[in-house]
């Protein structure tokens, strides 16, 4: 049986299953232990996520939470990873975790909280339109009072959509 290192030293009860190896090796972990529901955790590489053969076994299952390291690789919601995670997988919940900033431009922000919460970000046209604005700051010229300002109103607008998420996924 794989183990993940993290697992067995800060959660040795949670039983783990690391599905990767030769194509073989995949298809018996998949019949030993995940058909019958013997795991709690189940770790992948994304590029396995993403291939045909691993994917018809993997979409079986209603994830309680999928949780994608490498986050900023949902930036583009044309991405492969994006359509497969979106279309090909049903979870309760999704994290992303990463440690590439996300505000990057508006277009990436409303990727990632389209990946997290599609019902809620279904359309990107209003949240441009809502959020815009603050993140234009350095593309016009202006003067030193304006930039505190855009600064400003940048935060004013990073918290309310702070508040929007945390009203419809508040921490327990």
């Amino acid at each position: 049986m794989f183990r993940s290192t993290e697992f067995a030293r800060w959660a040795p009860s949670v039983d783990v299953v690391v599905y990767k190896g030769s194509k073989d090796v995949r298809k018996n972990l998949y019949l030993d232990r995940m058909k019958g529901g013997k795991f709690n955790v189940c770790i992948i590489q994304y590029e396995i996520v993403m291939k045909p053969e691993d994917m018809r076994y993997l979409k079986k299952f209603d994830w309680s939470y999928i949780v994608v390291d490498e986050g900023h690789r949902l930036k583009n919601k044309d991405s492969r990873l994006f359509i497969v995670l979106m279309k090909e997988y049903r979870s309760r919940a999704k994290l992303i975790l990463t440690g590439t900033p996300l505000q990057n431009n508006i277009n990436e922000l409303w990727n990632l909280l389209n990946f997290l919460m599609p019902a809620v970000f279904d359309t990107d046209q209003d949240f441009k339109s809502w959020f815009s604005k603050p993140f234009a700051i350095g593309e016009e010229d202006g003067d030193e009072e304006e930039e505190e300002s855009s600064n400003e109103e940048q935060m004013v607008l990073i918290n309310r959509l702070h508040q929007v998420v945390c009203a419809i996924h508040p921490t327990p």
